[in-house]
């Protein structure tokens, strides 16, 4: 009498294993999003007046990376909202333009040094229409 196959010699158990994987991990940042968002809506910050604390950090930032944009943003379900913002004339940009997804997404520091030049962002409106090179950014 033959034996039955185990569960993992089976065709597509791997397949399986793999996609279940990837299922828990977009189910994590599904939840691990409805929770930053949750935290940036209780700050109250989104659509508030200018600070000056955020604009000497602005500042502070362009002048440290050598650019002559700095800005202090907060991305809500839909946009990217600017706090504080030097060398930039728009308050708002909409969230699928924006280059500051990744440190969301990644949960790390990004450094981007030519946008222009990455596959991700080359084609896209920071790029095309503002000019943004140049990118770092960071969850906090």
């Amino acid at each position: 009498m033959k034996s039955m196959p185990r569960l993992t010699d089976r065709p597509g158990y791997r397949v399986i294993r793999s996609l279940a994987r990837k299922l828990r991990q977009i189910r994590s940042r599904v939840e691990g999003e409805a929770a930053r968002l949750e935290a940036l809506r209780s700050c109250r910050v989104l659509d508030t007046p200018p600070e000056e604390l955020f604009d000497q950090t602005a500042r502070l930032a362009a002048y440290l990376c050598g650019t002559p944009i700095g800005l202090i943003g907060f991305i809500d379900a839909t946009r990217l909202w600017f706090k504080a913002r030097v060398g930039w004339e728009y308050p708002e940009i909409p969230r699928a333009d924006s280059i500051c997804g990744q440190p969301v997404l990644r949960h790390e520091l990004v450094v981007i040094s030519d946008a222009a030049m990455d596959e991700r962002f080359f084609n896209g409106p920071v790029v095309t229409h503002a000019g943004i090179r140049f990118y770092a950014g960071a969850q906090s």
